[in-house]
């Protein structure tokens, strides 16, 4: 509940043509950043060209993060891995064999990992 979402999220699966190891990237995921920050990533899209996400996020006073909120953005997959950047960060998520999502957050000296799980 403290995640926000757009109320136009929708989930596309993959056709046919797209890649299995690509097409699991698919869903909602739910973690958190080093325990602290709530985060929820929706993968609306994956083609073989990329994905289209949504990333929320909660609020984490010790970050100094005091407005929950989201963003869509553009994903595109390198050596497996999805990967979205903006101006100021880079945001990696890898498939672990367990069907868990890890993800790692790259921003200046900002570093932060997350564990994430498929949620219906």
């Amino acid at each position: 509940d403290s995640v926000p979402l757009p109320s136009n999220v929708e989930i596309i699966a993959p056709d046919s043509a797209t890649p299995p190891d690509i097409a699991k990237f698919s869903g909602k995921w739910s973690g958190s950043w080093d325990n602290i920050l709530d985060h929820i990533l929706v993968v609306e899209t994956v083609t073989p060209g990329g994905a289209v996400v949504v990333y929320a996020y909660g609020t984490a006073p010790i970050w100094n993060i005091r407005q929950s909120g989201w963003f869509r953005a553009k994903g595109k997959f390198v050596n497996g891995s999805l990967v979205i950047e903006t101006s100021r960060v880079t945001i990696t998520y890898r498939l672990n064999k367990d069907g868990t999502l890890r993800g790692t957050y790259e921003s200046g000296r900002v570093y932060s990992r997350a564990e994430l799980v498929r949620v219906q």
